[in-house]
């Protein structure tokens, strides 16, 4: 019973620690300012061109619904 705890102890703390150095890593590599804003203007081009595509969908659906 003592070691199947000492056990389980020793998983978490090997994931807490693997966890934490994961969390390190990525503060680390944070992307600049600039990178961000290239991301963001790439999410709303490709935001309105999803608008687009899904207008025109629902403009050929209300046609089929009208016949």
């Amino acid at each position: 019973m003592e070691q199947d705890v000492l056990e389980e102890i020793n998983i978490r703390t090997e994931c807490l620690m693997e966890m934490y150095q994961h969390l390190v890593e990525a503060n680390e590599e944070k992307p600049d300012e600039a990178q961000v804003n290239q991301i963001y203007d790439q999410f709303k081009k490709k935001s309105a061109d999803m608008r687009t595509q899904l207008k025109e969908k629902f403009k050929e659906m209300r046609q089929i619904i009208k016949v």
